[in-house]
């Protein structure tokens, strides 16, 4: 992959700057950074490293809506709180709001992970072997503790 320290190193080559500036490899940072390099709107508009407030903390650039439209960093919400935006529905359809996904599937997977250390826990509250025997201790048959645990 194309790094920003590739093509510093490089300013003689012709760099297709539409390509660059959709590069994941490109940050904001750099951007700003750079401001005499030719980005294209169009690309960055597309690159992931664009988020939503980096769009709203910039009004004046010339943000291509077709193309953040299509931005994985989008999400759902962004859309939903600025409906005066000129989004481009047909590519919102398209949108697999893939950091949006990542994002969730995070957390789902945190929560399951809490859930089964819960679970693990309540086992080993409720099925705990000192628990069985003081139950069977006070008369209760082995098949009854399924139905009090």
């Amino acid at each position: 992959s194309i790094t920003w320290e590739n093509i510093e190193a490089n300013p003689d080559k012709p760099w297709n700057w539409l390509g660059l500036s959709a590069n994941p490899s490109i940050t904001w940072e750099i951007v700003e950074a750079n401001p005499d390099k030719p980005w294209d709107w169009y690309g960055l508009s597309f690159n992931p490293n664009i988020t939503w407030e980096i769009v709203e903390a910039n009004p004046d650039k010339p943000w291509n809506w077709y193309r953040l439209s299509g931005n994985p960093s989008i999400t759902w919400e962004n859309i939903e709180s600025n409906p005066d935006k000129p989004w481009n529905w047909k590519t919102l359809s398209q949108n697999k709001f893939t950091k949006a996904k990542e994002e969730f599937e995070k957390r789902v997977s945190h929560q399951k992970f809490i859930q089964e250390n819960i679970l693990e826990e309540l086992v080993k509250a409720y099925m705990h072997p000192k628990r069985i025997v003081m139950l069977l201790d006070m008369g209760y048959e082995i098949e009854e503790l399924d139905d009090i645990m």
